[in-house]
């Protein structure tokens, strides 16, 4: 009788190690076929707005639709004496030349590759010294770039790269040819409605034969936005971490002046945002030496 019911322990042990062993065998096989799902493209992207929380960074970085049409447009005035002036002061030596108070903008087809990388293929326009006698307009400047935007941790990140045609009239006469560059942004929000940040910037401008002028620009931008309601935020830029050299002289490189920037945010709707901004330069302070400026976002 003992040797039989060891017999029937012995067995029961064997049933019980071979249900588990399939049922082992099962979660394994369901866990593969999940993941091989889920490496599958999907065919209604992810709602990236639950990672990127940040009216304006929304905006900037397009449309959530797999194709999408994105634009942008920024007029740069006078200062804030005569914001509608022809001429705006410039502001530090680092600007490649003096522009005219212009409206410009970019327009795009967008294709978002996956949920995190995009693809955009566009042509810039210009309109030379709007409201004036001899305005223009005219499509320029022809693009096209990368960009993936995602969230790590409490940190929500844009990383973008882009090469630029010159065709514009005023970089035509400097001799400029091409640009290429790379942008990252990166914010933290926090639960008062703060968020704060810092963008990189590193371009490179390449001139036809015998032209010449600035050529590489680096710049640090720490940047604090508060929010003062759902729809509109208060932004200040410190842009005192510019750096460019001269072809002229590529080993050296000279540290622009320290400017700042406020602004108010106004997310008229997810894909429609304005930010009028007035900028100065901390180590010369009076009004004519100021330019304002407008900007739009806008995604279709």
């Amino acid at each position: 009788m003992t040797s039989m019911i060891r017999v029937l322990s012995l067995i029961s042990a064997f049933m019980f190690a071979g249900a588990a062993h399939a049922q082992d065998a099962v979660s394994t096989a369901n866990e593969s076929a999940t993941q091989s799902k889920a490496k599958l493209p999907s065919q209604q992207p992810k709602d990236i707005d639950e990672e990127i929380t940040n009216a304006r960074l929304r905006a900037s970085t397009g449309a959530k639709k797999r194709f999408s049409l994105q634009s942008a447009f920024n007029y740069n005035g006078g200062s804030i004496q005569s914001p509608l002036a022809k001429e705006r002061p410039q502001l530090t030596p680092g600007s490649v030349y003096t522009d005219p108070s212009k409206l410009t903008g970019s327009i795009s087809g967008k294709f978002r590759m996956t949920d995190y990388d995009n693809i955009n293929v566009g042509i810039g326009v210009g309109w030379l010294t709007p409201m004036y006698e001899g305005q223009r307009g005219q499509a320029e400047n022809p693009y096209v770039s990368y960009s993936r935007v995602f969230k790590a941790g409490r940190f929500q990140n844009v990383l973008s790269a882009s090469a630029s045609k010159y065709t514009a009239d005023r970089a035509l006469a400097a001799q400029l040819n091409f640009s290429a560059g790379v942008d990252y942004t990166v914010l933290t929000s926090f639960s008062t409605g703060t968020d704060f940040g810092a963008a990189v910037s590193v371009s490179r401008n390449v001139y036809d034969a015998g032209g010449g002028g600035i050529q590489d620009f680096y710049g640090i931008y720490p940047f604090m936005e508060q929010a003062l309601s759902e729809k509109l935020s208060l932004r200040t830029v410190y842009r005192g971490f510019e750096y460019y050299n001269q072809t002229s002289d590529r080993g050296v490189f000279s540290h622009d002046d320290p400017t700042q920037s406020l602004g108010l945010g106004i997310s008229v709707a997810r894909d429609l945002y304005l930010y009028p901004n007035v900028q100065w330069v901390w180590e010369d302070m009076r009004s004519d030496k100021t330019n304002v400026a407008i900007s739009a976002n806008i995604n279709l």
